[in-house]
């Protein structure tokens, strides 16, 4: 019996508000020994599939343009398509255009043998009446068997295509186990049934067939005839039967439809089911708990943002989700007391900082719910002239330097874009400004882009922006950088803390920033005379200053402040002690019907359906940790407390976390990732309809954001820079990370009129594209939960590091800096392609070995092996939930409820070690030395820009360094990355 393995999530109820993670177990295997070997490997570059694919997807694309013609064509001519075979559009497209080609011949041949059998039941049907009128005293004898065959032929010429050829055609089309090992189901309960027509059942009555032939073919010669000829019909069809469920089966594994993802689409589909159409509306309107996501607003820290937290809990705990329990953290946080903004000249004007009412949106009556402000934005009283500085950039304060225009001791006007809010406020103060004002600019997000709010999506003119400035030099508490902020924590000095701004900020809406700018008309220099980018979408033209005279009082109030993460955690049964954490964060602003809610809803969703699945049997085979986390918007505060409060255990147990955030505003498909899950995100993608087009997500996502690698044409998966919750398991931690959204038209960011009215008018109405989301989280979740190889790659990484060690020989080439340094990276990234490429063979034989022996848990579907493993697992048919939570899940075997894993899952010892290469990978890129000056950023190859904020920059610690002109320290970092990268193949590689 292979080892247990120890899981350090299990918690009791006496730890539920302590450490949820808190095990004295492990205690000493916490002080692992630093460094990591390096390992030497080759580079391969095969590039030759890129042009097969790409003229396979276009004769694909020209049949199904073609056949679609050929239709067209004929239903203008008034010819409609043949009606024999039946369903001849279905198959002669589907078939040929929609089916693989080596799958097309397994397809066909279930189509004929559909067809033979209806036939083979229409000759029956015609013998049966022949027999039954051919003598009289045949009648006495239909009503005890051939009252049954005469059912089963109704049965058979009704159902067959719904049970057997749909099933599998579905399957095969869209390569899913689930359908396929349905057919296989309801194809063995044919077979049997055959075999009770041919036999009987003993001890029944029942005479069967061979016992009617006996009797027909004594006295009734004609009868026999026929009889014999419906026997001889049943037999046939038992033997196709038999035999084209063995070719289906084993085309079924040979296709990798295996028994255990046909588990995972089960569960996802069960997913699918709780947040259809009405339950994602319901995510946000939930009213079993009083908990109702966008009826308040719930800044973090709130009375109103702890209730939610309870009321999740408390959903979650009844719906049967295990150890739920709430996290508490205490970080600084600031609240406004009281601000004023007034223009005092050339003219007076004061500004409201309000968002006025909007018609038909309840929620927005109450205008100071929470005011327009900034979080850590210190207090000051300023009296100053005004200069406008367009974006806030260095750049934008080096050019005006240049024309002359000294912004010291000023008010900066600034516009939102381009860049992170805090990287403008920390320019402005390097700049020697005395405070900034940053307004959302029309061209941006408001009229210029379409019909504002609440006649379209776009910001209205009194519409204000609140966000953090908090420098991003580490994410989280601003006074525990890289520790927890528990209660009792030491922490900094507030006027220590090297994240927090010198200069007060106060955002404006571009309604009434349209004053300030006007009153430097004609004072500096036109703004389209330094850059065409520098005039805005307000019709007046802009100009810098210095000119004109405000006046800004802001009264902030910082107290050190509890919040309150939602976490619940679903014990693994066959590695406990490796972890998936999914999660979002769960306060706003104000209402934050996007931004979160549109993530929190599929999140709590997500936990509450697997919650009811908990309670009916199903167990995941790897721990799966759920959070709602709180006080992101402050700058990542749940999430980072709660990772820096764990590190070490998730350094050992995290394989993969998985974020949503703002994640529903339109139609169009995006998603950042680690490299390594970069093909699992875009084979989820290719199992879900766009609810718009009907057509697979990925097919749209691949159109709008593709781009050609070596594997091909591919959606583009962005990298991850920060600004949400998955930045401390990626870049402090090295755990690899996955966000995806759906995103469309969207002004109303961080305002008052972000609220469910915005979401059912222009987000999403129909709540499908909730829908869609949750399930293609699900097929990244559920694998990542219980595939025995981990779907982890990190095969594509290579194509993005040769990506990035190009753009660092061109920024060497541009300081001036030898270029030839660049190419120790190119060395290690051959290195590192070489270990990639043999994991990835590894991982491959494991799955194809694992395929064959789910011949056994095939025998099992049949109830034919009553001897498999204990753990073995059966589908079964269920139903009749009150949420609606219905279909095809998984269903623990009767003998032994509490396993659900497959006879050889990852305890074997080579599943464990390639999939530890496969879920610790990413941690071969964190240096824990981290980037110079921003040490607790630790990946080499991601992290936020220096100067950018939410964008990611790749190679970081590099391009800093050049941007600095330091050509010593440039080599010196970028021989350190080169040996990371080594290191990172030699964990791929052990």
């Amino acid at each position: 019996m292979a080892a247990h393995h120890h899981n350090p999530f299990a918690i009791d109820d006496s730890d539920l508000h302590t450490n949820p993670f808190a095990d004295p177990a492990i205690a000493d295997a916490l002080d692992t020994p630093a460094g990591r070997p390096e390992y030497q490997h080759y580079s391969a570059a095969a590039p030759a599939r890129e042009e097969q694919l790409r003229k396979r997807e276009a004769e694909l694309a020209e049949r199904e343009r073609e056949l679609r013609q050929q239709q067209e064509d004929l239903r203008r001519q008034g010819v409609h398509p043949p009606n024999w075979p039946p369903f001849y559009p279905l198959v002669h497209h589907d078939i040929d255009v929609a089916i693989a080609e080596d799958k097309r011949p397994a397809v066909r041949r279930l189509y004929q043998y559909w067809l033979a059998a209806c036939g083979l039941l229409v000759l029956n049907m015609a013998t049966l009446l022949i027999i039954m009128f051919s003598h009289p005293d045949n009648m006495n004898f239909i009503p005890g068997d051939f009252g049954v065959a005469l059912v089963y032929v109704f049965f058979m010429s009704t159902a067959s295509f719904a049970t057997w050829y749909f099933p599998a055609y579905l399957g095969f089309k869209n390569n899913s186990s689930l359908y396929s090992y349905i057919f296989l189901l309801f194809h063995g309960f044919h077979i049997l049934f055959l075999c009770y027509m041919a036999v009987g059942i003993p001890g029944s009555g029942s005479a069967g067939l061979i016992t009617v032939l006996a009797v027909f073919g004594g006295g009734r010669p004609i009868a026999g005839v026929f009889a014999a000829i419906v026997f001889a019909g049943w037999v046939l069809s038992a033997m196709y039967s038999i035999v084209l469920w063995k070719t289906v089966r084993d085309f079924t594994l040979r296709s990798g439809l295996t028994l255990e993802n046909a588990r995972n689409e089960a569960v996802s589909a069960g997913i699918r089911s709780g947040v259809a159409q009405e339950a994602a509306r319901q995510g946000y309107t939930r009213s079993t708990t009083g908990h109702n996501l966008t009826a308040v607003a719930h800044i973090a820290g709130s009375d109103a943002d702890r209730a939610q937290a309870e009321a999740i809990q408390a959903e979650w705990a009844a719906a049967g989700l295990p150890n739920t329990h709430i996290k508490t953290y205490f970080p600084l946080l600031n609240r406004p007391v009281s601000r004023s903004l007034t223009l005092l000249a050339p003219e007076r004007f004061e500004a409201t900082l309000r968002e006025p009412a909007v018609d038909g949106d309840d929620t927005s009556r109450d205008e100071e719910v929470v005011p327009t402000f900034l979080g850590y934005s210190p207090s000051g009283n300023v009296t100053a002239e005004l200069v406008y500085a367009n974006f806030g950039s260095q750049a934008d304060f080096a050019a005006l330097a240049a024309r002359g225009i000294d912004v010291r001791g000023k008010i900066v006007l600034v516009r939102y874009g381009s860049a992170f809010r805090g990287h403008k406020v920390r320019a402005a103060e390097l700049a020697g400004a005395a405070a900034v004002l940053i307004y959302s600019d029309p061209a941006e997000d408001g009229f210029v882009r379409g019909p504002v709010y609440p006649d379209g999506p776009w910001r209205p003119p009194l519409a204000v922006q609140r966000g953090t400035i908090q420098y991003p030099f580490y994410e989280g508490d601003p006074l525990t950088p890289f520790v927890a902020a528990t209660e009792n924590a030491t922490r900094l000095p507030q006027s220590e803390a090297p994240s927090l701004p010198k200069i007060p900020a106060l955002p404006i809406s571009y309604g009434e920033a349209k004053p300030f700018l006007a009153a430097l008309k004609g004072h500096g220099v036109a703004a389209h005379t330094i850059a065409n980018d520098w005039q805005g979408g307000l019709d007046i033209e802009y100009w810098t200053g210095p000119a004109g005279k405000a006046h800004l009082f802001i009264d902030n109030e910082f107290a050190v402040k509890p919040i309150w993460n939602t976490m619940a955690v679903i014990e693994g049964t066959s590695e406990p002690d490796r972890a998936i954490v999914i999660g979002s964060h769960r306060d706003a602003w104000v209402y934050g019907a996007l931004d979160p809610s549109s993530s929190a809803a599929v999140v709590i969703e997500i936990g509450r359906v697997l919650g009811k699945m908990h309670k009916r049997g199903w167990r995941p085979d790897r721990t799966i940790v759920i959070a709602t986390w709180d006080g992101e918007e402050y700058g990542l505060l749940g999430s980072t407390e709660w990772v820096e409060d764990h590190v070490e255990i998730l350094n050992k147990t995290a394989v993969a976390y998985i974020n949503l955030d703002g994640a529903v505003s339109g139609p169009n498909f995006e998603a950042s990732a680690s490299p390594a899950l970069a093909n699992l995100v875009r084979k989820a993608t290719k199992e879900v309809k766009d609810p718009q087009t009907g057509r697979r997500v990925y097919k749209r996502w691949n159109r709008r954001a593709g781009v050609d690698t070596p594997e091909g044409r591919v959606p583009r998966v962005q990298p991850l820079g920060s600004g949400s919750d998955y930045t401390p398991f990626l870049q402090h931690v090295g755990i690899a990370a996955v966000d995806m959204r759906f995103t469309g038209d969207y002004g109303v960011y961080h305002s008052n009129y972000d609220s469910f009215n915005w979401m059912a008018k222009f987000g999403d109405p129909t709540w499908k594209y909730h829908e869609a989301l949750t399930l293609i989280v699900g097929r990244v979740l559920l694998p990542l939960a219980h595939d025995r190889v981990l779907p982890i790659d990190f095969v594509p990484y290579v194509h993005e590091l040769r990506t990035y060690a190009k753009d660092v020989a061109a920024a060497l080439g541009g300081a001036s800096m030898p270029v030839e340094w660049a190419g120790r990276l190119d060395a290690s990234i051959d290195v590192f392609e070489k270990a990639a490429r043999k994991l990835r063979k590894e991982a491959d034989q494991l799955r194809r070995d694992d395929a064959d022996e789910d011949d056994a848990v095939v025998d099992a579907i049949d109830g034919r092996n009553d001897g498999l493993d204990a753990g073995v697992s059966v589908l079964a048919v269920q139903g009749g939930s009150d949420d609606g939570l219905a279909g095809i899940m998984p269903q623990q075997h009767p003998k032994h409820p509490k396993h659900s894993k497959h006879p050889k899952h990852p305890k074997d010892p080579k599943h464990r070690a390639v999939n530890d290469k496969l879920g610790f990978g990413e941690r071969g890129f964190i240096d824990m030395a981290g980037i110079p000056g921003r040490e607790w950023y630790r990946h080499v190859v991601y992290a936020p820009g220096e100067w950018s904020g939410y964008g990611a920059e790749m190679f970081p610690a590099i391009h800093e360094s050049i941007r600095r002109g330091d050509s010593a320290g440039t080599d010196k970092i970028i021989a350190s990355v080169a040996a990371t990268l080594r290191c990172a193949a030699g964990m791929l590689a052990a």
